[in-house]
């Protein structure tokens, strides 16, 4: 099937209106997060080479450093580098890693739902520029920017960790895992699906290693974050946040205390997390399914979960998009209409207009992006049983299936 040009206006406009979000959002972006994460990881690094400390710093309002001790390692060649200037090289970082991400997702995407006339007739250039910019119009990449956040990282690792059909490609799973845990859920994936499965080998044996190295360089501060802090949320925040968009968060501003609310919000993530799967299991889930319900129990199960965690929920939307642009039906305009509204909750600052435009539905706002999350959750199911979105011959199909 070739894209009509009638669709193809469509989907620019669409994109060009969530570019357009975007943009307007990093205008109301406060100044004072300018390069405010990565201030605390620098000084948290130039802190360890004083002190052999890393989780000792803390800023004025009791932020500090929250990451398995081999993720120092990130930072260590910045630490001499002016402020503004750090920021700089660190977000060309960022760009230099999701964009290749994005356009190997395009890719994916288009071999999960093709016929070989769709290969043949559909433009490859076109579909790509589309997924980087509705990648990087997201919040999950604004606000990293911004901010000088390390999750951009995470969330590549996570989505290239779960693409392809190489085994190796679990060490992105480790790697991910080593510097910030929760790309740890797509274990769950492998144990899942049989075609996965090569993988976990590779994804804990990176993640061992790079574990071993950190303890290696920082031994008291391993046992100080593998003892204790890992299980302390207050290093990250308050839970009851209008901000945190994970389960916990939800529980919590609705009067459950903060500790009660962060397990029961793991339970009912991993609750999802099997629904999801047991609704899939007989179909053949692609690539877009597994890496939407894998960002959504992420992001659900943190005790706080702030929006630059969700990048694989985006990359999950935006393949929905893609696939539903290019669907034969007569209502082919629901599932990419769903996608846009999905990516547009993630393109604005929800919490933060509406506390400024429209602070009458203020009480509203949190639950936005978990509502929208668990759509995401339902969307998923439903494509992954309502069509075969991996052809026969692919070489994203499951084997035994």
């Amino acid at each position: 099937m070739e894209i009509s040009r009638g669709r193809r206006v469509l989907v620019l406009l669409a994109t060009a209106a969530l570019l357009l979000l975007a943009a307007r959002a990093l205008t109301t972006t406060e100044r004072w997060m300018l390069h405010y994460d990565l201030d605390i990881y620098l000084n948290v690094a130039r802190s360890f080479l004083d002190t052999g400390s890393l989780y000792s710093y803390r800023t004025d309002t009791g932020m500090g450093f929250t990451y398995p001790p081999v993720a120092i390692v990130f930072f260590l060649p910045f630490v001499s580098l002016p402020p503004t200037t750090a920021w700089v090289f660190w977000n060309l970082l960022i760009v230099a890693a999701t964009v290749p991400t994005a356009w190997l997702w395009a890719r994916e995407v288009r071999a999960s739902v093709s016929t070989r006339e769709f290969r043949m007739s559909a433009p490859a250039g076109f579909t790509g520029v589309v997924v980087v910019a509705l990648v990087l119009a997201s919040e999950p990449v604004t606000r990293s920017l911004w901010l000088g956040q390390v999750s951009p990282f995470v969330g590549v690792a996570t989505v290239a960790g779960l693409v392809g059909v190489q085994a190796r490609r679990g060490a992105w799973t480790g790697l991910g895992a080593a510097a910030k845990l929760t790309p740890g859920a797509n274990l769950a994936a492998y144990l899942a699906f049989a075609h996965l499965r090569p993988r976990i080998v590779p994804a804990v044996v990176t993640g061992v290693v790079l574990t071993g190295l950190g303890v290696l360089i920082a031994p008291a501060s391993s046992w100080e974050y593998f003892g204790t802090l890992v299980w302390d949320s207050s290093r990250v925040g308050r839970v009851d946040l209008a901000t945190n968009e994970s389960l916990a968060g939800v529980f919590a501003r609705w009067g459950v205390p903060a500790p009660v609310a962060t397990k029961v919000g793991l339970f009912t993530a991993v609750v999802l997390a099997v629904g999801w799967f047991l609704a899939v299991r007989r179909h053949r889930p692609g690539p877009v399914e597994v890496v939407g319900a894998v960002g959504v129990t992420m992001l659900f199960a943190l005790p706080i979960g702030w929006s630059h965690h969700a990048l694989p929920v985006v990359f999950a939307w935006v393949g929905l998009f893609v696939i539903g642009v290019f669907d034969r039906g007569p209502r082919w305009w629901l599932l990419p209409g769903c996608a846009v509204a999905g990516l547009a909750v993630w393109t604005v600052p929800v919490v933060y207009w509406t506390m400024r435009w429209i602070p009458q539905v203020m009480a509203a706002a949190p639950y936005v992006r978990p509502v929208s999350s668990l759509v995401l959750l339902a969307v998923t199911v439903w494509t992954a049983r309502s069509r075969s979105t991996l052809p026969a011959g692919s070489d994203l199909a499951v084997p035994g299936r």
